[in-house]
């Protein structure tokens, strides 16, 4: 057995220290652990970014963006514009869209508000998508009218490169020294969705039903694209495509408009449609999928959709959009994790960007 021996005439007085001493680490170990878990620290405070259309009172609707909330206008409603993505690389904040001429739509882009147009032709243009690679290159992808048909293409700097006649471009993403584009190819008959790797085409859905592709990015080494598909029932379905591998998202006719990663979770935004009413109207529900799992954004009582999806950490921002009350404009509506954060009366969500 053990003994402790203690000097005489300080035994007491040197254990009543140690118990102190010991008393005291106790005491600030668990204040520490208790405020570390009970107190977590606050998340870094982020930008939300958004894009869409919206009024000023003019004779048109305006291309705007929105900084948390706050309206930036684009153009000043002196004609017909619009926007379809937004993104945030450094200080730069770059709004694709297009405006309206005597000619035609000219595809076009705003960097810090500054207007740069894509085409100087007579035809029509809409760039759709925009990413950029590790060495600062900004590629939009779109589509042009070359007076009979339209072609799939996207800019690199400002130069086209042209994919395929008879095409559209709705996304694009860069990893490292690869572009991807994903859209839709139209055979004479029906559209069917593909994308190009570096302009190489590699088709995806049944060759004789129609499908669509929103969406696209590069997961690890797995490409994936968001989209939806006609079914043999007759209706449009959301899905992916994995590695061309078909995945449905929903059984009931729905759509997936836009996709985002996060790690390994894939996030898709989309809408879901329900049985027909007394009125003979599907009602639109907003929702998103993890990982194929849905997440419903609204309650299916009012058409609600959602358009465009980002994730920032572990939040997921949404937008989308619902007719106002008396059904003559749209609310721009904007959730996180679920909750509604903004909500703009008379506007239009076409993009979304948090940084």
């Amino acid at each position: 057995m053990t003994k402790i021996y203690f000097k005489k005439g300080h035994s007491l007085t040197k254990l009543a220290s140690l118990f102190h001493t010991i008393f005291l680490s106790l005491i600030c170990f668990f204040l520490v652990n208790c405020s570390s878990e009970d107190n977590p620290q606050p998340a870094t405070p982020v930008d939300v970014y958004f894009c869409g259309d919206g009024d000023i009172g003019a004779e048109y609707r305006v291309a705007a963006y929105w900084k948390n909330g706050e309206m930036v206008a684009l153009t000043d409603g002196t004609s017909q514009a619009y926007t379809t993505s937004i993104a945030v690389y450094g200080d730069d904040v770059y709004v694709l869209g297009a405006v309206g001429t005597p000619a035609g739509w000219v595809g076009c882009y705003w960097k810090n508000n500054e207007f740069t147009p894509l085409v100087e032709g007579s035809f029509s243009s809409f760039p759709n998508s925009i990413a950029q690679d590790n060495n600062g290159d900004v590629y939009m992808g779109g589509q042009e009218f070359n007076g009979t048909d339209w072609v799939g293409k996207y800019w690199k700097n400002d130069m086209p490169v042209e994919l395929e006649v008879r095409s559209e471009v709705s996304a694009i993403f860069v990893s490292e020294d690869d572009v991807y584009v994903a859209g839709q190819h139209y055979d004479g008959v029906r559209y069917r969705a593909r994308y190009w790797k570096n302009g190489m085409v590699v088709p995806l859905g049944e060759e004789d039903r129609t499908s669509l592709a929103s969406g696209i990015l590069l997961s690890g080494s797995d490409v994936y694209v968001a989209g939806r598909a006609q079914e043999a029932d007759g209706f449009y379905k959301a899905r992916y495509w994995k590695n061309g591998v078909t995945v449905p998202l929903s059984m009931k006719s729905s759509e997936a408009n836009a996709i985002a990663s996060s790690g390994s979770d894939i996030y898709i935004a989309g809408v879901e449609y329900g049985e027909l009413n007394e009125n003979e109207q599907s009602i639109a529900k907003a929702l998103y999928w993890k990982n194929g799992v849905p997440t419903e954004l609204s309650d299916g009582i009012a058409d609600t959709r959602a358009v465009a999806i980002t994730v920032a950490g572990q939040d997921v921002y949404v937008a989308g959009k619902k007719p106002s009350p008396n059904l003559q404009f749209n609310h721009l509506l904007i959730w996180k994790n679920g909750e509604l954060i903004f909500e703009i009366e008379d506007a239009y969500p076409t993009g979304i960007f948090v940084k």
